[in-house]
């Protein structure tokens, strides 16, 4: 049997999103739900495709604009800090958050190796915002391949609740509605792409790349093979840290790999 990737979902027609179209999507509750305007940062893609062709750290492909702006209800969103300096004089930063959910090519695969059940979170942050780790015995990186995505420059924005599914760029511009709304208190539905299985009462954090690092039966260990499977979009993961930095919120049920499981935001 394929292995399956749940953090490529990218698109309404995706058979790996359980928010499709066809099934639609409904949360578990909307008692208390909190809600805001958003809207795709466009500025961060033509960021990330300077800063990857000068820095080759990555073997993924950068998708194309219209996949990867793409966002469906239960994808979690994150925003850059400090984004009030660069979007001050646009009107629709007034109102609404500059935010991403995909995140390929903005880190280095390699920062994400960890053997199974060895996963250290202090090392995996050292080395996500490449900075030494006092014991750690972490190596500086080389100052010439700097990656896009650091956990120090991302904060949690909120989960999609409204679709947006921009067209191929046809070269005269946008002709769609860019807007759409995030959860940002309340209960919501969204899948868990990570590796590992999440339980009701885990504390759930947003990462970079969620899927783990598995055993075989022959003692070696089995990588992450997803390169050109699709976009990369934000993941979640349980931890077991309850005042992690990244929490988002804490799961009320049961979700195997793949399948899809309530949570109430953290607020």
């Amino acid at each position: 049997m394929a292995q399956k990737y749940y953090q490529s979902s990218f698109g309404p027609s995706d058979p790996h999103a359980k928010r499709s179209e066809v099934e639609g999507y409904q949360p578990v509750s909307r008692i208390g739900e909190i809600v805001v305007n958003a809207f795709i940062d466009t500025q961060e893609f033509i960021a990330l495709r300077e800063h990857t062709s000068n820095n080759d750290y990555s073997r993924e492909e950068l998708p194309p604009y219209h996949e990867w702006a793409a966002v469906l209800p239960g994808m979690v969103c994150i925003a850059r800090k400090m984004n009030s300096q660069v979007f001050r004089h646009l009107v629709a930063a007034e109102t609404s958050i500059p935010c991403i959910s995909c995140v390929s090519k903005m880190t280095d695969n390699a920062d994400f190796n960890f053997a199974a059940d060895t996963l250290d979170e202090s090392i995996l942050t050292a080395r996500v915002n490449r900075k030494d780790k006092d014991g750690g015995g972490l190596d500086p990186r080389d100052e010439s391949k700097k990656t896009y995505g650091r956990y120090d420059d991302w904060y949690f924005a909120g989960v999609c609740r409204s679709k947006s599914v921009p067209p191929v760029d046809d070269g005269n511009g946008p002709s769609h509605d860019e807007y759409f709304t995030l959860a940002i208190g309340g209960m919501v539905t969204m899948q868990n792409s990570s590796g590992g299985v999440i339980y009701p009462n885990d504390s759930v954090i947003w990462d970079f790349r969620t899927e783990t690092f598995n055993i075989n039966n022959k003692g070696t260990t089995i990588g992450n093979k997803r390169h050109n499977v699709g976009p990369l979009r934000v993941g979640v993961r349980s931890t077991k840290e309850v005042n992690h930095e990244r929490l988002i919120g804490r799961a009320l049920s049961f979700a195997r790999p793949g399948e899809p499981f309530d949570l109430l935001l953290k607020q």
